[in-house]
């Protein structure tokens, strides 16, 4: 591999993760690192990683801290974030940040890899699976295969029009004729150069529940100058269907207030200077 690649897997259930970490135990390139960083302390996550250690021998790190009333995914993005830096993360290493209900495709990490000497983010994309899929797919190194067998043709044409659509905001930017967080950056596939993320002060905290925060990154990264890569076609992940509740209406409200106003590049409240919250707590696995 010619960058490091460090994965950060966001999650606050055990729900697909089993089989999203079995993922990344079998790729064809191994990621620098792996580290789950838990938006809550539920025993059973930690007993599921230590499960996935046993089944693969691949080495894991676990953040975690008590669960607070609202949902915290930048604040945990950046956990993860703030626990490789403690493990001496260099700032030409790549971060590759996930979701923990999404497989990656077998050749995942190397494709990032390959394409990081282009830019100092790379976007990916995700196919997403039906109900039917999802319970089809095996929980060994069978799995990839199972995937690529099962992705319609109709899948493939939409990452083809989101990469063409990508690749022509690309230009766009270029004469100032699109928006500012576009390129739009997804939250559950895009790897960053770590200096590059560090800069605009990761995540920005202030965001809760859901909405707007893979945008508001996507506008500061653009704003300090960082150049997209758009590998949509090549770097796959597979998002495992599950129910989902109705969530608030994000587009208006105090959140698409905040997302909208002018704040700075670099953001108050990220991996330095982050929103208070509890004892954070790391182990590694091996």
């Amino acid at each position: 591999m010619a960058v490091p690649v460090h994965v950060v897997i966001p999650t606050h259930t055990t729900r697909h993760l089993h089989r999203t970490l079995l993922g990344y135990a079998h790729q064809a390139v191994p990621a620098t690192s792996i580290t789950v960083s838990c938006d809550t302390d539920d025993p059973r996550i930690g007993t599921l990683l230590e499960q996935v250690v046993a089944e693969t021998g691949t080495p894991l790190t676990q953040v975690y801290r008590a669960r607070h009333p609202e949902a915290r995914r930048s604040q945990t993005r950046n956990n993860g974030i703030r626990s490789l830096l403690g493990r001496g993360l260099a700032e030409e290493d790549r971060l590759l940040i996930v979701d923990g209900d999404c497989i990656p495709a077998a050749d995942l990490i190397a494709r990032h890899a390959e394409h990081a000497s282009r830019g100092e983010f790379v976007i990916g994309n995700y196919i997403p699976l039906d109900e039917r899929t999802t319970s089809g797919i095996p929980s060994d190194a069978g799995m990839h295969a199972y995937l690529e067998a099962n992705v319609a043709a109709e899948q493939l044409a939409r990452l083809d029009r989101i990469h063409r659509k990508a690749r022509r905001h690309q230009v766009l930017r270029r004469f100032h004729l699109t928006k500012a967080h576009k390129p739009k950056i997804v939250g559950s596939n895009t790897s960053f150069r770590a200096g590059s993320l560090l800069a605009i002060n990761g995540f920005d905290e202030e965001y809760m529940e859901w909405g707007y925060e893979d945008d508001d990154l996507g506008k500061r990264l653009h704003r300090s100058g960082a150049r997209s890569v758009i590998a949509v076609r090549e770097a796959r992940i597979y998002h495992q269907w599950h129910p989902t509740s109705a969530r608030a209406a994000w587009q208006s409200g105090s959140v698409a207030e905040r997302f909208h106003s002018r704040l700075p590049t670099r953001c108050e409240r990220g991996i330095e200077n982050p929103v208070p919250q509890h004892e954070l707590r790391e182990r590694s696995l091996s």
